[in-house]
């Protein structure tokens, strides 16, 4: 019996502990693979490399850090070559690299199941792409020149607009 209260009470310390804390935030955090997953991460081959690393470092100065940049299904859904997602410890913030002269639009309306976001583009390889999701709120954009920031978390998106001003 003192046994087991012994391995009781060492179990609620191990997971009252700030490591194990830690560890226990961490499961809740966006998925980074493997160091060598060349498929998943963005690698410095790809268009937008250049442009999310200096996203990346923005964010890490202002506190926000960036445990990986990864690749994005919506580079090939939205018509973007120029897409990542920065895996934060916060959440994902995914960034478009649109030219401005493209004209990339946002839209967003609820449906009986959630939302459908609409994006589209001009230029030489126009685009249009509705997405519907059963998401129970809209997801917010922060557009600044030609970056467009897409967060699903609340107060991930009002950091993110604190760090780049308004």
């Amino acid at each position: 019996m003192n046994q087991q209260l012994a391995v009781l009470a060492l179990a609620v310390n191990t997971l009252s502990s700030p490591d194990a804390v830690a560890v226990s935030r961490q499961a809740h955090l966006p998925f980074c693979p493997p160091p060598g997953d060349t498929l998943s991460l963005l690698q410095p081959s790809d268009s937008a490399f250049a442009d999310a690393q200096a996203v990346a470092a923005r964010f890490d100065h202002a506190g926000l850090g960036v445990r990986c940049i990864t690749r994005s299904v919506w580079t090939s859904l939205a018509g973007v070559g120029k897409v990542a997602g920065l895996q934060t410890v916060r959440g994902t913030v995914t960034v478009f690299f649109v030219p401005i002269q493209e004209h990339f639009e946002l839209q967003q309306r609820p449906t009986a199941q959630g939302y459908e976001m609409i994006y589209s583009k001009g230029g030489v390889h126009a685009a249009r792409t509705a997405l519907r999701t059963d998401a129970k709120r809209a997801v917010a954009w922060i557009a600044r020149g030609g970056r467009y920031y897409q967060i699903t978390e609340p107060t991930l998106a009002r950091e993110v607009e604190r760090i780049l001003g308004r």
